[in-house]
C-alpha cells in the first residue's frame, strides 16, 4: 500500500486498518517495519547506533540529533503499529506475516519492544528463519519470519565459501558472501587490483545496509505465494465453518481459487459496499496532541466541517486549490532553509504545539 492514505503513522489512518483487520476485510496481512534505525550493522562499519541493545534506551539513546530523534520516533511508531495490526489480524483469524533481520546478541531488535514479546507469546504464532541468499539476494541476509502463515524457506547459507578481500584494506575475508558492512564491496581475490587501495567511500555512497534492503525478486514472488495460499485456505475454512467470507473469496473453489485476481477494477467499490460498517462517524482521539481537543459541537469542530482542508490532512488541499502546490514549494524552501540554519527551532516548534503557553517567536 503506497500513498498518504496508507500512511501508518497517522493515527486515523492506522485506526481504519485495525478496525478492518479486526472485521476480517483483508485476505491476508504482511508488514516489514522499517529497521534502519535499530539496523543490525550500525555498530559493525555502519551508521552511529541510536538505541541500545535493551533498557529504556532501545526506544532510542537520549541526547540524540533531533533528525536521529525524528528518525527514531518514526521507527518506534511503525514497529508497534505492525505489532498492533498483527494482533488485530490473529483476532479474526487473518493469515499474517512479521518481517526483520535476524536477531543478533548484544544489538538493538524490534522483537525486543514489549509490544512484539505479546504476539511471540500467542498462540498459532512461529518464528522462521530464513537466508535471503537462497533466494537469490547477494548477501546472506539471515531474516525472521514471525507470524501465523506457513514458510518452509533454506535457513542457513549452503554457498560454498571463497576468498575474498576487504576494500580498500585489502584484508582477506574467507566467506560465502561479502561482508553487509560498511560502504565498499569486498571482492573475490580474482577481481583484486592494487589501485582499489586507493579507492575511498564518498557522501555520496550508499552504507551497504541500505542498498541491500530491497528483496530480491524470487523472495518476492515466494511469499506472495505463500501469502495467496494462506488467504485461500483460511476462505476455505470459513467456508467449512459456514462463517462470512472476506471481500473476493465468495466462492474459494472457483476461478479466483485457480490463482486469477480478484482486484479488478470494480474491487475498490465493491469492498467500500461490502466492507465493515461498524466505524464511528466520528474520530475519536484516545491520544490526542498537547492541548485540549475540541468538544462535540464546538465551534471549531463546525468550522473544520465545512473547510477545504485543514493541518491535521494538509495534503488534500493540494487538490483543491489551484496554485497552492507551487506555492507550498516556496515556503517549503524558505523553512528548510531557516530550520538548517537554527536546528534548536526545530524543538521549539515541537514542544509549542497545543501548549496554552505563548511563545515568542516574533523575532524568527
Amino acid at each position: 500500500m503506497y500513498g498518504d492514505e496508507f500512511d501508518l503513522c497517522d493515527e486515523v489512518i492506522m485506526k481504519g486498518l485495525l478496525n478492518k483487520l479486526a472485521a476480517k476485510y483483508y485476505h491476508a496481512f504482511m508488514a516489514m517495519p522499517p529497521c534502519s534505525t535499530f539496523g543490525c550493522r550500525r555498530d559493525d562499519g555502519g551508521p552511529p547506533p541510536l538505541r541500545t541493545a535493551e533498557g529504556p534506551e532501545l526506544y532510542g539513546k537520549k541526547g540524540l540529533k533531533p533528525e536521529d530523534a525524528e528518525k527514531v520516533k518514526v521507527g518506534n511508531l511503525c514497529a508497534i503499529n505492525a505489532a498492533a495490526a498483527a494482533e488485530a489480524a490473529m483476532s479474526s483469524d487473518t493469515p499474517w506475516l512479521l518481517e526483520q533481520p535476524w536477531p543478533q546478541p548484544d544489538r538493538a531488535h524490534m522483537t525486543r519492544f514489549s509490544e512484539w514479546q505479546r504476539l511471540v507469546q500467542l498462540d498459532g504464532v512461529k518464528s522462521k528463519k530464513i537466508a535471503q541468499c537462497a533466494l537469490e539476494a547477494d548477501y546472506c541476509k539471515p531474516t525472521l519470519l514471525m507470524g501465523t502463515i506457513a514458510t518452509d524457506y533454506v535457513e542457513n547459507c549452503k554457498h560454498e565459501k571463497q576468498w575474498l578481500r576487504e576494500v580498500p584494506s585489502g584484508r582477506w575475508i574467507f566467506a560465502a558472501h561479502p561482508p553487509l558492512r560498511g560502504k565498499l564491496k569486498a571482492v573475490k581475490s580474482s577481481e583484486w587490483t592494487e589501485e582499489l587501495r586507493s579507492r575511498r567511500p564518498t557522501s555520496q555512497d550508499e552504507f551497504l545496509t541500505r542498498s541491500a534492503a530491497a528483496y530480491p525478486s524470487e523472495m518476492n514472488r515466494v511469499l506472495a505465494r505463500d501469502l495467496i495460499k494462506a488467504a485461500l485456505d483460511a476462505a476455505k475454512s470459513r467456508m467449512s465453518a459456514g462463517l462470512p467470507q472476506t471481500p473476493g473469496f465468495s466462492n474459494p473453489e472457483g476461478e479466483e481459487a485457480q490463482g486469477h485476481s480478484t482486484m479488478g477494477p470494480g474491487t475498490d467499490r465493491k469492498r467500500k459496499a461490502e466492507g465493515p460498517q461498524a466505524m464511528q462517524q466520528r474520530i475519536v482521539f484516545e491520544k490526542p496532541l498537547k492541548g485540549k481537543p475540541p468538544q462535540e459541537g464546538s465551534a471549531r469542530e463546525t468550522a473544520d466541517d465545512v473547510c477545504i482542508g485543514g493541518l491535521r490532512a494538509a495534503h488534500k488541499a493540494l487538490g483543491k486549490i489551484p496554485g497552492l502546490r507551487k506555492a507550498g514549494e516556496v515556503v517549503r524552501k524558505v523553512l528548510t532553509k531557516l530550520l538548517l540554519k537554527d536546528p534548536a527551532l526545530f524543538k521549539r516548534c515541537v514542544s509549542s504545539i497545543g501548549s496554552e503557553e505563548e511563545l515568542s517567536l516574533i523575532h524568527i
